[in-house]
């Protein structure tokens, strides 16, 4: 029996196939990379962007190998790979074997202000940044509209304001935010549009392999929807 077995898997099939035929086997999966050719990127995303993305969903490790200057986005493309799977690390790989992991978001807001006001359309951007980096808005208020969802597995007084995003096509459209607390949360309605303006205090969570970024409301006001409902990340 072998100790370890490598799969090469074609990108052209859904990745669910392949986990299907491994769920029947004695195996367990170890780790799954991704290698994607970076002057061919866009011309996927742009035509086959569900298929494109399927492979990302599963991906520990995501490589974009071939990259020049000119070919890529670097930081578009790593917001593609998160948007769909938070957890995986994303690398670039030059023609020369150079290795570049971390990439500068140029956000569209003031990070390092005291008080951040976000725009509608930056809560894809802010949602990513604060995802990966809780602590670097520790001390500040940040405002922003999102939409009132909660469950009945929420503690009293919690909810998400909370953004539909698309992250592969319109089938794939799904909420997403953060859970935040506010003593007169119970009084909006679900799916009612507010403005809050929250401080963040990051706590471990063993679901994220790390810690997580959780909102505590100072004030909630109704609010108009957004002229563009939908996030987008590419």
């Amino acid at each position: 029996y072998p100790d370890r077995v490598m799969i090469e898997y074609n990108g052209m099939y859904s990745i669910d196939d392949l986990m299907d035929v491994v769920d029947e086997t004695d195996l367990e999966l170890y780790q799954v990379i991704v290698t994607v050719d970076a002057s061919t990127a866009d011309l996927y995303l742009k035509n086959m962007k569900s298929m494109f993305m399927e492979m990302f969903k599963m991906a520990d490790l995501v490589i974009f190998n071939r990259c020049e200057s000119d070919n890529i986005d670097k930081p578009a493309a790593r917001r593609n790979v998160k948007a769909i799977n938070r957890q995986a690390q994303v690398l670039f790989e030059s023609a020369d074997g150079t290795v570049e992991s971390k990439i500068d978001e140029e956000l569209p807001y003031d990070v390092n202000a005291s008080e951040i006001t976000l725009d509608d359309d930056d809560f894809g951007l802010w949602y990513l940044d604060i995802g990966e980096n809780p602590r670097k808005y520790v001390g500040k208020k940040i405002t922003f509209k999102g939409q009132v969802y909660r469950n009945k597995t929420f503690p009293a007084g919690a909810f998400v304001p909370s953004r539909k995003a698309m992250t592969c096509c319109a089938d794939d459209i799904a909420r997403i935010g953060y859970m935040c607390h506010a003593e007169n949360a119970d009084q909006y309605k679900n799916d009612s549009w507010v403005m809050v303006t929250v401080t963040v205090k990051p706590q471990q969570s063993r679901k994220h392999d790390g810690e997580f970024p959780v909102l505590y409301a100072e004030k909630i006001e109704p609010a108009q929807p957004p002229q563009e409902e939908v996030v987008y990340f590419g």
